[in-house]
């Protein structure tokens, strides 16, 4: 951690600061031949400038920079016996989820320990933000106003579930007869970039109407571009006017049909009031609405074909398995010319 204060000159002042902190968390898992394994790194950086225009004027304007990274991987820790090479579900990479007796992943209870074995995966956040706050005094007012507006990017290397295969059977009769219930694989994960643009800006009066008494109003307006991927490659599935999901995902910039966050108003009303007027307790209370800005919507979109398609073949285990990486994905079952089951593909929304 670095800190930098520098005071410019009478009515000038600098502050800045960079922190970096690193970790890693290495969770142990149900089955106990598996570990999780996720090194953590974050990075902050700050910049504040001051300057004093008069005794009742005064400016602040703030730089920041954040970067959270995180990488994870589910694999064996060599304290179990290696898993043969023919077993492996989607070579080269991590043997994959075997679960008997319960759902489809390994975060739902089953009658026997999951292996829950995953590919690596990497996801990398970055936070460009500018804010500016002007303060003013004028007789019983004390205004205030500003803008912030803040660059997000998120990027996504790999899929926390199926990246290595997964399969399920409904028991241990099933599992010895290989018929499965389902089988799940993501074999060719795409790294998609996700870009987002967010903005504020606010005006408040803050009243001193009696000595005992002030009233605060005031009004915030935000605002988002929506939520986009930075090659176009945002897909997402679709109902029609019956309320029928699509069998085919629309693709395109935006991962959203229409952008409902361009025009946030949020009115704030506050007031505190000292009854005695001794300053020995107070009442206050005060309204506002607050609007949340969705920006983590990458995880829930990732998955979505033709980028990073969760498939899902169907038949025996062995007689899927080894899948292999770069094919061509099978025409999703339902559409026109697609061939019947197991032949066609399953593609699961997100």
């Amino acid at each position: 951690m670095t800190r930098i204060d520098y005071v410019i000159s009478a009515k000038d002042s600098l502050f800045g600061n960079y922190t970096i902190s690193d970790g890693q968390r290495d969770a142990p898992q149900n089955d106990n031949y598996y570990t999780m394994y996720v090194p953590l790194r974050t990075q902050t950086l700050g910049v504040q400038e001051t300057h004093v225009f008069s005794p009742t004027v005064v400016n602040s304007t703030i730089l920041g920079w954040v970067r959270p990274y995180a990488s994870s991987v589910t694999q064996p820790n060599g304290t179990g016996p290696a898993i043969p090479a023919n077993l492996i579900f989607l070579p080269p990479g991590n043997p994959g989820q075997i679960v008997i007796g319960g759902g489809a992943s390994t975060v739902v209870p089953s009658s026997v320990t999951p292996a829950p074995g995953v590919n690596p995966l990497r996801d990398v956040r970055e936070f460009f933000s500018l804010a500016d706050d002007l303060r003013f005094t004028k007789g019983k007012h004390q205004f205030s106003a500003g803008v912030w507006a803040q660059r997000i990017h998120e990027n996504h290397v790999g899929n926390p579930q199926f990246s290595a295969g997964g399969v399920s059977y409904p028991s241990m009769l099933a599992f010895l007869q290989d018929i499965p219930g389902q089988f799940n694989v993501i074999r060719n994960p795409v790294a998609l970039g996700y870009r987002s643009t967010e903005g504020a800006w606010y005006f408040q009066d803050e009243m001193k109407l009696r000595s005992n008494l002030t009233l605060r109003l005031g009004l915030r307006h935000e605002m988002t571009d929506g939520w986009n991927e930075v090659t176009g490659r945002c897909t997402n599935y679709r109902f029609d006017k019956d309320f029928v999901i699509s069998t085919q995902p629309v693709s395109g910039p935006s991962c959203l049909d229409e952008n409902h966050a361009k025009l946030l108003l949020q009115p704030r009303v506050g007031i505190a009031w000292d009854p005695t007027g001794r300053g020995t307790w107070a009442v206050r209370a005060g309204f506002g609405i607050h609007n949340d800005l969705q920006d983590i919507l990458g995880n829930r979109a990732y998955s979505n074909p033709p980028f990073s398609a969760r498939e899902q073949p169907s038949g025996p285990l062995l007689s899927i398995i080894p899948v292999q990486k770069n094919a061509p994905l099978a025409p999703t079952c339902g559409t026109s010319g697609a061939p019947p089951l197991p032949a066609c593909g399953f593609y699961a929304p997100a």
